[in-house]
């Protein structure tokens, strides 16, 4: 029996991020939408009526699930980077086994935070596990809309989940107003306890002038909240992000943004750095 996957994609990096094994799958369903409208030529038969295509296609998954106390097989598993980059991939199961925690990955992890977040559904089609895409794979790209949690049975404390998902790609409005996605960020530890970072300007500022740059960084691959700061000037050099020198040892993550009077424009990709704490 094959398997469906809910994937979150990493925009920074655009590789996999998040992955939720669907339990107890019970239906799926694709409507391919080809809007066709007619044109009926006055005083002719059905045949010389005339059809106009002036939409694109659309298509939409509707899925279905239950959950359920999974005693101790969780659900979901975060990735880390491609396993030929450095330092190599982390995977990590994140607790998802009960109906609380499945429940609250939707709610504070998978949710879409923004337009531009970025999906995809994987309907495999063979009882492999491997990570990487299998030749059976039906792959999907597009956003969720909707997610309804459903408490199907009150004794047996099982929750019936429905999710909405449109294939395509996810486009910010705003986005031709704000900066691109800085480029080429390389971030360095040039003594203990620090990260100095340097990048380019975005190869498009949007309707206004680049006034700042906010730089984020956590440790690689933790869910926690990420520190920034913000350099107020269009310097695209910074040294000793966090300002204090005392960085605990460990793999960093960092990523940059710019900013006009339009507001935030897009992450750049994320760089990582080994720092060596004081």
């Amino acid at each position: 029996m094959g398997k469906v996957f809910l994937d979150y994609m990493n925009l920074k990096t655009g590789e996999l991020q998040y992955r939720y094994t669907l339990p107890n799958f019970k239906s799926f369903s694709y409507d391919l939408n080809t809007p066709v409208s007619p044109m009926p030529l006055p005083q002719a038969n059905a045949d010389k009526n005339i059809l106009v295509k002036i939409e694109g296609n659309s298509g939409a998954i509707d899925l279905s699930w239950k959950i359920l106390d999974n005693h101790s097989v969780n659900t979901v598993v975060s990735y880390g980077i491609d396993p030929d980059k450095n330092p190599p991939a982390v995977y990590d199961t994140i607790p998802s086994s009960t109906i609380r925690e499945q429940i609250n990955y939707f709610k504070d992890i998978f949710a879409p935070q923004d337009v531009s977040s970025n999906y995809q559904v994987v309907i495999r089609l063979s009882d492999t596990i491997a990570i990487l895409p299998d030749n059976t794979d039906m792959v999907f790209k597009g956003t969720f809309t909707k997610f309804t949690f459903t408490m199907s049975d009150p004794e047996l404390l099982t929750f019936k989940a429905n999710a909405k998902f449109l294939q395509g790609e996810v486009v910010p409005l705003f986005a031709a107003d704000t900066p691109s996605q800085p480029p080429n960020v390389k971030a360095v530890s040039s003594s203990a306890g620090r990260i100095d970072v340097i990048w380019d300007t975005p190869l498009e500022v949007g309707s206004s002038a680049i006034t700042s740059y906010r730089i984020y960084w956590r440790i690689f691959n933790t869910q926690v909240e990420w520190d920034y700061m913000d350099t107020n000037s269009t310097s695209t050099t910074q040294t000793d992000i966090s300002g204090s020198t005392n960085l605990p040892s460990g793999v960093y993550e960092v990523a940059i943004k710019a900013q006009s009077a339009a507001g935030f424009g897009n992450e750049s990709w994320i760089d990582l750095v080994t720092v060596i704490g004081v």
